[in-house]
């Protein structure tokens, strides 16, 4: 059995892998879509910066993140991950909740998204969805997903969502 390192580059390395699928130049697909009938959508690129945080645990691990979105999403990120990893290279898995602020198209608001990631060997799949009645100001009643890639070292994300009204 191969023992789980205990260092920091090692679990920044697997939370990147889990949220863009780096060393793959495909986009992880989104299942599970909200809105079949969502009529908007952006696309941009952006940059994240993970801090791994000590949890005393091997395979059960937490890290911050920050990110900054461009483009159509002028937005700053910031949220939670958990990651839990086995012994087996390439099986992982991660949940995080990340709080986006700024501007979506002009509108101002903040809104939550939840993401949901499994590694399997080279397989990946990952949902990300708004979470209902997070958004705020000009962004209240947003519903989306997301879908994010990693081509040539840099991240990109698209974004299909609609803005609801009472």
């Amino acid at each position: 059995m191969q023992s789980i390192q205990n260092s920091s580059s090692t679990f920044i390395l697997i939370g990147l892998v889990l949220i863009a699928g780096i060393g793959c130049e495909a986009s992880i697909h989104t299942e599970n879509r909200q809105d079949k009938n969502i009529m908007n959508e952006v696309s941009g690129s952006f940059e994240v910066t993970i801090t791994p945080t000590d949890t005393g645990d091997d395979q059960l691990r937490m890290m911050l993140l920050s990110k900054k979105y461009e483009g159509d999403l002028d937005a700053t990120g910031t949220g939670r991950m958990l990651t839990g990893m086995t012994e087996i290279p390439g099986s992982a898995g991660y949940v995080a909740i990340e709080r986006i602020d700024g501007t979506l198209k002009g509108a101002k608001g903040s809104f939550l998204i939840q993401h949901s990631g499994i590694s399997v060997g080279e397989e990946k799949r990952l949902v990300i969805q708004v979470i209902p009645d997070s958004g705020t100001q000009e962004l209240a009643g947003i519903v989306g997903t997301m879908e994010i890639k990693l081509e040539g070292g840099k991240h990109f994300y698209r974004f299909e969502y609609d803005l609801k009204s009472d």
